[in-house]
Parts: C-alpha cells; structure tokens; sequence
C-alpha cells in the first residue's frame, strides 16, 4: 500500500499527536524536501522516550541529512578510515550493490570536454604574451556588446575622439585605472585597441554610482555619453552580463550531480569518517530511504580542486600533516574513490594545493603523481577552469582563487557569501579580470579565464564555504570541502562549512545539500 503524501496527512498534527510542538522552520524543512511519511513516522518513532517537547529545524538537519554519528545513525558509529582496507578500483567491493536499485548504473555517460586548458600551455611570460592574453579578452568580451541594444553601435576610441564635443557616443573599453576627483566623481582610464580616453561618472548620478562601485581594473564595460576633450562624461555603462530571460539546458535523464571540492587529503584536519560515510552514502549503505533514492540516481561526482592537501604550499604546513609525501597524498586519493561505485564518472579539476602549476589557468594534475587516478576508468582528470556539459548541461568549473580578489576590491562582499563574487564573475564573464592582485594569472596567448559561453551550472570551491544561488538562469555553487578548521582559518576566525555536499538532479535542476558532518 503506497504511503500518504505529506500533503494529505497535517504534519503538525501528527507531532501534536504524539505531545511535540513542530516549529515552523522545521515544518518548512519537511515540506520543501518533500519528506515522505515512512521517513516521518520513522523520525516520530526515534523521538519516543526522549521527552522532547519542541522538535526545531536542527532537530530536522540532525536527523534527515546525513550526520551517521548520533542522531542519524542508526547503525555503528565507530567508522574511521582505517576500519577498511583500502583497495585499488579492480579489487573495490561490488557485492552490496546487488541488492539495491541504481537507476544510473543503467545510465550511459554522456560528458562532453567543451573548453579545457590541457596540453595548450604556451605562455613565456613575454611582453608579446601579455599582449596576446589582453587582446584576446577585448576581443572576446567586446563582441557580447553586439547581442545588447543599447550599445551594440558602440565605435572605436579613436574614431569617437574625432567626434564632435558634446557628441553621444558609444565606445567599450578596458578599465586601465579607476580614481575618485576631489569632488568624489569617479575616473575611470580606459582603453581599447585604437586608443585610449578617460570616462568620469558624476558623484550626483547615484544610481550609476552605486552600480560603480563594482568596477574593476582589466575589466571590459561599454560607456555611453557625451564626449568631452579626451573625456567622457557617462551617462550609463554595461558589463557584458549574462542575456535576461535565457533558458537553460536540461538533461533528459533523470540523474544526479554532486558537486564537491576542498578534499584536503593528507591533512591532519582531513574528515576521513565524514567522507567515509559519504561513500557509503553513495552505495546505500547509509541513509533513509529519500537519501538512498538520492544516491541511486547520482551519476557523476565532480571534485573541483584541492584535491589533496599537497607540500610547501605556505610556511610549516609539514606539522599540519598526516601523509608528508605528495604521492601518497594521490594514492590515498585514488583508494578512497576507489569505493565510489563504478558506474559514477568522476570529474577531476585541481586547485592552489594540487601538484600543477600555481597560475590560473591550471594545467590537469600531472599523471606523473597521479597515475592511480589516471588508471581508474571512470576518473576524468581536467584543468581549472574546465567548461564541460553532462548530458547537455552546461558546467563551468573553477576552483575560485579570485574570490579573495572580489572580497577585496568590492564593498560589502564578505567571505561568508561566496555567492556575492560569483555572480560578479558571471556579470564580468570573466573569472579573475584584475592582473596583479593575490590571484597569479598565467599570460597564454587566449585568455582562458573568459567566460565565452554562460553555464547552466557554475561551481567554485577554494573559500572551504557552502553556499548557493541563482542568477539568470545559472545555478551557482561553492562546494564547502572536508577539511576542518585549520590554525591558519583559527587565527582569522574563519569557521569552514565541512562535508555539506550539493547534489543537483540535472533533468529539473532541483538542489539538495547533504550534511555528513558530525
């Protein structure tokens, strides 16, 4: 007999029933996952004899998301890393699949490489280089300005300086310097490939102000207004942006998508017993049943950088580790994805601690110290940023280094709404437009770091914060990790979000995220 839907039994009511008072927080929890009323009547039936008189929306997360130590757990809660042998991916354990349904395991993989950095290293550092890198990005970036109505008639900087003075006109420019006057008008240096001119925004045109205040150097933007000598006067300008009203690619498969990052393996702040019940979360070996139909359809896990905690990355780090050999650190990598089921294909990207180079764009992590990685089948080891589609689902990942870089160069962003810089980047359609801040920018001829195309799903990493959001038909997604708070992060009074995974089904572009932690 097929169990009652929460829509047609009062979930307040049968709490009450049992003398407990449901919050409305906790309450809006229930309906917005949609809990089923097996899963309610099972969470009812844990909260006998415990006296309990409120159940509040901690009480929800502690119980249905995943926190297999304590309230969640209804099974043994010693599990450490070490209460398994950890085996290569031929000799991983199969045998418990047998019993269970994976609706993906029936699922072809359908991953497509659109944009991907490997092997296309060029770069000498040469003044010709950074010349080609800054060509590139205007050329890119200017042509998005020919799909906007108001300034798709924009003209070079030379011919609109040998306009008429109070003319209109229209140019689109690199930010080459940004100043305020003594009157607090902000100056803008500006420059194309014909030329360049200054743009000044008056401090009593408010609202162009307040939208100013996210200007950044290197950046590409489109002015408009009257033309002064050298100067222009702004009467409104435009980021290249992301078009109003796009529509966003669908998966016809009903499959799952976890976006993690911040692995951190061979750290001694490393959660091996949250990441462990994670992999056994993904072979229903854990969970209530809405959990384990998660788990049946999950069909790719990407991991977007740091991957590994790595060697010499600052000062001291060799006291902060468990494994000092940046080798083993990717031999334990690969043993514990080992035990992801082999029907799930796993998209590698690495990040600042990975064995490549430090500059972005980033190069794969070498096979070199990797090749376990490299031997197991359903591993795809990639660049960062990587610009890939899973069955037809457009995916940009990055690991997120010029976060920093926002936080520092716009008012109001703060490190606990990576979000906020995210859709900067998307607004920007570029990942880390400044040269010469924290983030180190490798010039290659093209500029890599441009974001040609809008994803369907953007997801960054590097901040160890989980958040997400929306904005004009992206999903954005910053994937937390699973390393604890380290004594760097204690000392700024930085609390990372550990072992919340964001799972996106692809088909309806529904998020949930899962919490592992203890």
């Amino acid at each position: 007999m097929q169990s009652a839907s929460p829509e047609q039994v009062s979930i307040p009511k049968l709490f009450l029933e049992r003398g407990i008072i449901l919050t409305e927080e906790a309450y809006a929890k229930f309906l917005g996952d949609a809990v089923d009323m097996d899963s309610i009547s099972e969470f009812l039936d844990q909260l006998e004899g415990t006296d309990k008189a409120f159940v509040t929306k901690d009480d929800y997360e502690d119980y249905f998301y995943p926190r297999f130590e304590g309230n969640g757990d209804r099974g043994s809660s010693d599990e450490s890393s070490s209460s398994l042998q950890w085996k290569q991916r031929g000799n991983a354990p199969q045998e418990s699949h047998a019993s269970k349904h994976f609706p993906a395991k029936d699922v072809a993989p359908d991953i497509r490489i659109i944009t991907d950095v490997a092997g296309k290293g060029e770069s000498e550092g040469t003044f010709e280089d950074f010349y080609s890198l800054f060509s590139d990005r205007y050329r890119k970036l200017s042509r998005i300005f020919k799909e906007h109505a108001e300034f798709r008639n924009y003209t070079s900087i030379k011919d609109a300086k040998r306009m008429e003075l109070k003319s209109n006109v229209t140019v689109v420019g690199m930010v080459q310097d940004k100043s305020y006057t003594k009157n607090n008008n902000l100056m803008l240096e500006i420059e194309d490939m014909s030329g360049h001119i200054k743009a000044l925004v008056s401090f009593n045109k408010e609202r162009l102000m307040e939208r100013a205040k996210y200007i950044v150097r290197d950046e590409i933007i489109a002015f408009s207004g009257a033309l002064g000598e050298d100067i222009i006067f702004v009467n409104d300008f435009a980021f290249p942006d992301i078009a109003v009203g796009r529509q966003r690619n669908q998966s016809p498969d009903d499959v799952n998508a976890i976006f993690t990052s911040d692995i951190h393996v061979g750290s001694n702040e490393f959660v091996d017993k949250a990441f462990l019940r994670f992999i056994k979360w993904l072979r229903q070996e854990k969970g209530n049943s809405r959990q384990q139909e998660l788990a049946s359809k999950v069909k790719y896990l990407v991991v977007c950088g740091d991957v590994v905690d790595g060697v010499g990355i600052y000062p001291n780090q060799q006291k902060e580790l468990s494994i000092t050999d940046i080798y083993d650190q990717y031999k334990k990598t690969a043993e514990l994805l080992a035990y992801v089921p082999d029907w799930i294909e796993i998209i590698v990207s690495p990040g600042n601690h990975d064995a490549t180079r430090s500059g972005n764009p980033q190069f794969p992590i070498p096979e070199a110290f990797a090749h376990e990685l490299y031997e197991m089948d359903n591993v795809h080891m990639v660049s960062n940023p990587s610009f890939f589609s899973l069955h037809g689902v457009k995916c940009l990942a990055y690991h997120g280094d010029s976060i920093f870089d926002f936080l520092s160069q716009v008012p109001g962003f703060h490190l606990d709404d990576p979000i906020a810089p995210m859709t900067e980047m998307l607004r920007k359609r570029h990942l880390a437009p400044v040269y010469g801040m924290g983030t180190q920018i490798v010039p290659e001829p093209k500029d890599y770091l441009c974001i040609d195309e809008p994803p369907d799903i953007f997801q960054t990493g590097h901040t160890h914060m989980n958040g997400n959001g929306s904005y004009r038909g992206t999903t954005l997604i910053n994937s937390g990790g699973w390393q604890a708070q380290t004594s760097f992060q204690k000392m700024r009074n930085i609390t990372p979000d550990v072992a919340k995974v964001p799972i996106m089904n692809l088909h309806d572009h529904k998020l949930v995220v899962m919490n592992f932690g203890d």
